[in-house]
């Protein structure tokens, strides 16, 4: 595990030019992590309107060290099991603060935080959107892909259904079909430097309908959307970003957007390095029972426990009464790799364990 740093901190840049020159390959550590904060800045819409995302193929050079752009949006990774709606997301495993208020206590005579989120469930497979609180509960039924992993000249087809207003009888539903390609690799240069990325190519088609009584009416079909991202190794964010659909809210027109700094960069929270073994299950691989041993550092402190599968189910959640020994029975659990979570507000304790 990484220790995290200050969000006014910065992991300093090095490359070589044999770095530049190589192809990368992405996995599940690439994917944006709790307590994460990515920076992006949004170019004026006059300038990304006429933006082309360049060719495709093999070690590509894309040369955006143009681009400029003032506004700036920060993007802030949470346990999704802190966040208020978090039962209506029950798979999710992140959440991104979004529309947060401040109200002053008179009781404890600080100002106290409250947010809306959008909820992701993250896997071997990469980053889904799940749904949002912001604007009432929107929930994908069938969660959306929006940071596939995939190697260069893999592609996938994917659907995606969320269930927007629904009522007596009646429901409104968005169906969105997509295909993603991981069609290109090279080098690119932003106003943030120069890094080796893989683009990953989504299309997109949105279908708006009504369904009242077994019937189904189309109220409108929307052809045409895409997203251009190109990745880059531990960043957990796209380098840079030229869409029109609606994850942008927005399909009428192209926008752009590109991270700040090429590093990731955190909120001030520490993850516990896993050689000081905090946490460890015994026998690892088990057939029937396992123990979880929390370490005497962590005894009388309130966690919250979470065991969820390679798909983001959870398997197990406890809040209260966590002792500094629990027994993990095999039950309904199929032979896997599961993961566990330990959390409070100032720690996040992650591993893994094996069923046979």
């Amino acid at each position: 595990m990484k220790k995290r740093i200050s969000i006014l901190y910065m992991l300093p840049l090095l490359f070589s030019a044999q770095l530049l020159n190589a192809q990368i390959v992405l996995n599940n550590n690439d994917l944006p992590k709790t307590e994460d904060a990515q920076i992006s800045i949004m170019v004026d819409s006059i300038q990304s309107i006429n933006i082309l995302p360049g060719e495709k193929g093999e070690n590509i050079f894309w040369d955006f060290s143009y681009l400029s752009g003032e506004e700036s949006d920060t993007q802030k990774w949470v346990s999704a099991s802190s966040a208020t709606n978090y039962s209506k997301f029950p798979l999710a495993i992140l959440a991104i603060n979004k529309a947060c208020t401040k109200v002053h206590s008179h009781v404890t005579h600080t100002d106290i935080e409250t947010c809306k989120n959008d909820f992701y469930i993250k896997n071997e497979n990469g980053l889904f959107y799940y749904g949002s609180d912001v604007q009432g509960i929107s929930k994908y039924s069938i969660p959306r892909p929006v940071f596939p992993i995939l190697k260069y000249g893999d592609s996938i087809k994917n659907e995606s259904r969320l269930i927007y207003y629904s009522s007596g009888y009646t429901q409104k539903v968005l169906h969105v079909t997509g295909y993603s390609k991981a069609d290109a690799w090279g080098t690119i240069k932003t106003p943030a430097g120069t890094v080796n990325t893989i683009r990953i190519f989504t299309s997109e088609t949105v279908y708006d309908s009504i369904y009242t009584d077994d019937s189904a009416i189309l109220k409108s079909k929307t052809e045409g959307n895409y997203y251009y991202n190109w990745y880059t190794r531990e960043l957990g964010f796209p380098v840079l970003q030229i869409s029109k659909g609606i994850l942008n809210q927005n399909s009428n027109y192209q926008s752009v957007r590109y991270a700040e700094k090429l590093t990731y960069v955190t909120t001030g929270i520490e993850e516990v390095p896993e050689n000081q073994k905090l946490v460890t299950v015994y026998p690892n691989p088990f057939n029937d029972k396992a123990t979880l041993k929390i370490y005497p550092d962590f005894n009388g402190e309130e966690y919250t426990l979470l065991i969820f599968d390679i798909y983001g189910r959870i398997i197990l959640k406890k809040e209260n009464g966590i002792e500094s020994e629990m027994v993990i029975e095999r039950r309904n659990m199929e032979q896997g790799t599961y993961f566990y979570q330990l959390l409070n507000e100032d720690f996040n304790i992650k591993g893994k364990f094996v069923v046979q």
